[in-house]
């Protein structure tokens, strides 16, 4: 417990749940700042499109248009170069998530009837 939150405990004789829920919160991480989460040299690419961070926060999912098509890149943190995991020429992917540090979903159109085609992937496999 920081020293903040301590004489705030002491002053107002709280040991109740308030300075229980201030204790845990104080010792949480640092937070990443906005300009850095959302900022271009993150992904190193200024068309980059909607980053996700991975659940440990050592990648970023991101979309990227090559040739008017949206593709899924994933980038380690404080590496330079980033990896086009879903590489398909005729479809762009619609949305996606992560659900593990190492597996992701996305969504396509697969057949052009507006009914998005929901895949799972492992990050470190190329799809198509």
């Amino acid at each position: 417990m920081d020293k903040i939150t301590e004489n705030f405990c002491k002053i107002t004789k709280e040991r109740t749940s308030t300075c229980s829920y201030v204790s845990q919160i104080s010792n949480l991480p640092e937070l990443i700042p906005r300009e850095l989460l959302f900022n271009a040299p993150l992904t190193n690419n200024p068309l980059a499109n909607r980053p996700q961070l991975s659940p440990d926060g050592k990648k970023v999912l991101y979309l990227a248009s090559i040739n008017n098509i949206l593709g899924l890149w994933v980038k380690t943190i404080g590496e330079e170069e980033a990896t086009m995991v879903i590489d398909d020429e005729k479809r762009s992917v619609n949305n996606y998530l992560w659900l593990s540090n190492k597996y992701i979903i996305y969504f396509q159109d697969t057949n052009k009837t507006q009914n998005p085609v929901m895949y799972r992937l492992h990050i470190q496999l190329k799809a198509h």
